[in-house]
């Protein structure tokens, strides 16, 4: 069925890709599930255009550009290149190929991005809490947001890019499959992290992690703590250089709590 209240029109990026642009304003009808009623957009191929959701309509089984998102829509089964989220949307069962940096861009809202295969890095930024789950994800994550952060059952693997070294190439010893930079609250449980040998795993700076029952593999260093709030806890650490780096740890928690801002226990190093 055709959104009731959907345009279709130039877009007005400077790049020639965006030629053209499905949108779906603010007062379009959202998508209801139960009643099957609301915009919807589905099967239809959209490979040279991107759509821009400024309410909560389905976008389903769709090759897509790219999407941005600024509502609570429900985004499955789709392929396309990017995607740009700033809401509380459902992004279930999709392939993302856009292999640029941040290709997939989560700056606000509490979306949950659940059995997605993402062949880009991640970021999210801003504020917000996110759900990050069971998804396969091609080139790790970078993290700073004023939010609680999930991450939880995903497979993460290294790839290239470095967040201090933009322009780096692969191997770059800066590079962190998973970046937390000043991320105020992240738990990260039940993942499988893997590098490529002569990166870092995790790096914690600047909040208040929990890291629980994750596996790391083939890291330079599996886990590199800097002036945050950590709880590693009943996690398999193995086949790295370096198991766990503590360089810095932030003491102004420990002044209101009897729980030390550093535990480590019950892991698993080889």
């Amino acid at each position: 069925r055709r959104p009731p209240r959907s345009t279709l029109s130039s877009s007005s990026a400077a790049s020639d890709v965006y030629k053209r642009q499905v949108q779906f304003l603010s007062n379009s009808t959202e998508w209801d599930e139960q009643t099957g009623s609301g915009c919807i957009l589905e099967h239809v191929d959209l490979k040279d255009a991107s759509v821009t959701a400024d309410s909560g309509p389905k976008i389903s089984n769709c090759s897509v550009l790219g999407i941005y998102v600024n509502g609570p829509a429900v985004i499955s089964g789709n392929t396309l290149q990017f995607l740009h989220i700033d809401g509380s949307a459902v992004i279930k069962n999709n392939v993302i190929t856009g292999t640029r940096p941040e290709s997939v861009r989560i700056t606000g809202g509490s979306p949950l991005l659940l059995n997605n295969d993402i062949a880009c890095r991640i970021s999210v930024r801003g504020m917000g809490s996110p759900v990050i789950s069971h998804n396969t994800l091609g080139d790790g994550i970078y993290l700073d947001n004023n939010g609680h952060i999930e991450i939880v059952g995903n497979f993460i693997n290294s790839a290239s890019y470095s967040d201090t070294m933009p322009n780096s190439i692969d191997n770059d010893p800066n590079y962190r499959t998973v970046h937390v930079d000043r991320a105020s609250y992240v738990t990260l449980s039940g993942n499988t992290i893997t590098g490529n040998g002569n990166q870092i795993g995790i790096s914690f700076g600047g909040g208040v992690y929990s890291l629980v029952n994750n596996t790391i593999s083939n890291c330079k260093t599996a886990v590199l703590a800097n002036y945050c709030n950590l709880t590693i806890e009943e996690n398999t650490i193995i086949n790295n250089q370096i198991g766990i780096c503590i360089q810095f740890v932030e003491r102004t928690f420990a002044s209101t709590s009897n729980i030390s801002p550093m535990t480590v226990r019950y892991n698993v190093i080889t």
